[in-house]
């Protein structure tokens, strides 16, 4: 009778072994799996995003022109006079016809010449601001300065 509660008790334990064996192959190929799933479903984001494509026909918009032109140097004027929310911002020291002749500020309320918290543009400089994907940006909350009156930015938005 011992032998037998012996084998059993062996069976047992190696069975338990082998259980355990094929459990972590399970676990190993699932991580496996789990990874390469989230690989490819990060570059469908990714073209995606790179490639403009539309889940909701329902969505596309047209780019909507923006310009700002600073009246008063040192203190920061808001991109529009009211709350307008994009998807995409696309803005551009103007260079062109009544060119900038110094460096424009983007920036929150605070933005002004002297302050160090902000993005600063040299005529003909670019700056693109996407909130990311499903997430919007209020213009009327990104503001303009400038070290010359009357520069400024010119741009397009994608509307929200």
């Amino acid at each position: 009778m011992k032998r037998a509660l012996w084998a059993v008790l062996l069976l047992a334990v190696l069975a338990g072994a082998a259980w355990a064996a094929y459990s972590r192959d399970i676990t190993g190929a699932l991580r496996k799996d789990a990874a390469t799933l989230t690989e490819a479903v990060l570059k469908a984001i990714e073209y995606i995003i790179d490639n403009g494509v539309t889940i909701n026909a329902g969505t596309n918009k047209t780019p909507t022109v923006v310009t700002q032109a600073v009246d008063s140097v040192g203190t920061g004027e808001a991109l529009v006079d009211t709350a307008t929310y994009a998807r995409k911002v696309y803005l551009n020291a103007r260079k062109a016809a009544g060119a900038n002749t110094g460096i424009v500020y983007i920036g929150t309320s605070a933005v002004d010449k002297t302050n160090n918290q902000q993005i600063a543009l040299a005529p003909g400089d670019a700056i693109v601001i996407d909130p990311g994907l499903g997430c919007t940006v209020d213009l009327h909350e990104i503001y303009v300065d400038a070290a010359t009156k009357d520069d400024g930015v010119t741009g397009w938005y994608i509307p929200k």
